[in-house]
Order: structure tokens, then sequence, then C-alpha cells
């Protein structure tokens, strides 16, 4: 646990970074760290060992009806059926120490606010069932990056929890109204972020070595057109070889993400879980990659999500260049689009403009200390200046 990075730091965030160390959480702990930067905030972090997302794995292997159970409640139901039946037999899944002593320069202290990111709802009990956050502040607001309808009866579980924050933030359209109704708690859309500064090209401009790029969920048909294309000629395609992929630094994790995006021509976008459609249930929402892709120049390759928040997002001309998921021809598109330069040259630029003035995490940050009525600090504002200088620099470069 650290203490606050100023005598007067008003936000107090529970932070996972220590606990959950998986590639895909480190877009949120990016976030933590934006926050920092731009407001004055106590990171609470536990660096206790913890029973994680491997474990649980392990434990999952090992139910013999795991694909039954899975099929019909979820991981996030079996997560909490683990947690209660742990807790029954005198264990805990939280982790060795079920309660964190508090430091010494928090123990007493009452911030402004209190915020929380989770990348699934049952995580919200965790963290919550470890000690009474909401007793050190004013306000409270929680982020839930990833729910879909599957999760009702774990929210319904939950919502001991989650209707004692003053807001709940939700990266799913379609779960908003769901959250709401369930925890009685206002729940506002909020789209996936990104720090912008650190994903832009400009003003290095580093040259594009990478052909094509593909991170996470993707189709064996495109892969297997792409890998065709790779060896019999110079064409270079970057992709994962792994899964489950972990980081031992997630600031890392995400600089190194940035540098290969931005020496990267095409990459793949497409909405989150496209290849879960039980679990999706036809609706496309937001992911990451959007954002990422945007923010560092690329020419993306995919499907514009269904929800109209989403479209209202990638708003600009050719935001994304229309590519079915399963997509044997792929490679006869990018030699159509390699043929109209100034095109891809206009893609580029409007991404990236639009992330420097847009897509910033200090823009999530923004909606949602207005969600709780506190202002924004002077730095958010600095930083805010500093983006849209940027973005001008960009607008006025030379095709």
């Amino acid at each position: 646990m650290t203490g606050p990075t100023q005598e007067n730091a008003r936000t107090l965030l529970y932070s996972q970074r220590f606990e959950k160390d998986l590639v895909t959480k480190a877009s949120f702990y990016e976030f933590e760290d934006v926050i920092a930067d731009i407001d004055d905030v106590t990171i609470i972090e536990n660096k206790n060992e913890t029973l994680g997302s491997a474990e649980l794995d392990e434990i999952f292997d090992k139910i013999s009806i795991r694909r039954l159970i899975t099929h019909h409640i979820g991981r996030t139901e079996i997560g909490r059926i683990l947690q209660q039946t742990a807790r029954r037999s005198g264990l805990s899944v939280i982790g060795k120490k079920r309660h964190i002593p508090l430091n010494s320069s928090i123990r007493g202290k009452k911030f402004d606010f209190f915020f929380l990111i989770l990348s699934e709802p049952w995580e919200v009990e965790e963290i919550c069932s470890r000690y009474d956050w909401h007793s050190l502040a004013r306000l409270s607001a929680c982020y839930i990056v990833e729910s879909w309808k599957q999760d009702t009866s774990a929210l319904e579980y939950l919502k001991k929890y989650f209707s004692r924050f003053d807001a709940l933030f939700s990266a799913q359209v379609h779960m908003c109204e769901r959250i709401e109704r369930i925890c009685r708690r206002p729940c506002t859309y909020l789209a996936p972020g990104i720090d912008a500064t650190r994903f832009c090209p400009v003003p290095r401009h580093p040259e594009r070595t990478i052909d094509l790029m593909s991170i996470g969920r993707r189709s064996c048909v495109t892969h297997d057109a792409l890998l065709a294309h790779a060896r019999n000629t110079n064409f270079f395609y970057l992709y994962d070889t792994g899964r489950q992929l972990r980081f031992s630094r997630h600031d890392e994790h995400r600089l190194l993400l940035a540098e290969q995006l931005k020496r990267t021509r095409y990459f793949l976008a497409y909405p989150a879980r496209i290849d879960r459609p039980e679990l999706h249930q036809g609706h496309l929402e937001m992911a990451f990659r959007y954002i990422e892709g945007a923010a560092a120049g690329t020419v993306m390759l995919g499907m514009l999500p269904s929800t109209a928040e989403g479209r209202k997002i990638l708003d600009w001309e050719d935001a994304v260049i229309d590519l079915p998921f399963d997509a044997a021809h792929i490679v006869e598109v990018i030699d159509q689009l390699d043929s109209q330069p100034q095109r891809l040259s206009r893609i580029r630029r409007s991404g990236v403009v639009n992330a420097l003035r847009r897509f910033d995490w200090l823009h999530s940050w923004q909606k949602i200390l207005a969600a709780v009525g506190l202002s924004p600090t002077p730095r958010l504002l600095e930083r805010q200046e500093a983006l849209n200088h940027l973005a001008d620099m960009v607008e006025k470069e030379p095709a």
C-alpha cells in the first residue's frame, strides 16, 4: 500500500495491479496511472499473495463438469461459488490476509472520493470484503469494465456491494440499464480510453515496418491467409503466439504495445468478444483495440460496433475499413488500400487527432468526476491543453 502522492490527496483509488497480471488488464492500470498524474490520489496496492486468474483456472480445470457449469452460469458465478465454498472450508480465495491493514498515512483520514476499477463484477466482493473503503470517503464510484447478460445472477448477489457506490459505470452499453435496475444506483456508459500521449506517433514518426498486427481474439480463416502471405513474401505479420499472457510490469507492457502500434500499418479491430456470440448475443460493443489502433495512427481493418454509442465514437471517415471476421481475402483488401496512399495518410491522421482530442483517459476521468459533483484539477486541464496542442501539430503537418 502506498501513501498519498500529496498531503492533500482527495481521491482514494484501489488498484489490483499486484493481484491480477494478465496483459488484458494492463489498460485498466494505465487508466489509474493517468488519474494519479492529473488528480491528487492515494493508491492502495495489496501486495499480499492472492488467488488470481491462473490459480482459478487450475481449479476450473479440476472440475469435471466445468464446461457444463460455465455454459449455464458462467465464470462470474463460478467465482462466487468458489469463494463461498472456500470460506465455509476456512480458506480465503481473496488472499492470505482477509483484511488489509491500513497504512498509517491513511488511517483516520477522510477522502472526498473512493474509486474502483473492476474487470469483472465478482471482483467487487474480493475487494470490498477486505475493508469498508466507503467509510474512508464521502463519495464513491465503480467502473465495471466487462459484464454481460449472463452476469445478471451475479449482479443480483453482488448488489449489496454495488449499491453502496454513488455512481456506477459500465463499458458495455447494453448493461447500463440492467446494472442500474438491479443495483439501484445510476449507471453510465464509459467507453474505453487510452494514454493518448504514449501512443501518439508524433513528433518522432517511427517507420511503419510492421505490415499488419493482430492481438487478442482472431479468426483462424484470416490468420491462415495472413500466415500464408507472410511465408511467401516480405510481409511482416505480427501476432500473439500464446494465451493468457502475463506482464511483469504493466507500464512496460503498455509502452511496448504503443511502440509496436506506432510502427504498424494495418491493425485488426473488432467488437468486444466478437468470437463469443453466446456471450455478446448480438450486442457488438466497443473494444480497447479501436482506441489503441486510432491513437497510434494505424489503418484499422474490421467491423464497427453495433451500438449507436460505439458508432458515434468512431465517427470519422474510414475509421474502420470493413472486413468480415472470417476474411480469406484480406491480402486483396490490403493490396487495394496500398494503392491509395493519400487515403491511408488521411486515415492515420484522423485517428491520431481524434484520440488526442477525445479518447485520452482524462476525458473518462472528467465524466466520472462530473457524475459525483467534483471539479477537475488544474493538472487535468494542463494535460488537456497539451493534448490539444499536439493535435494541432498533427493537423498542420503536410500530408
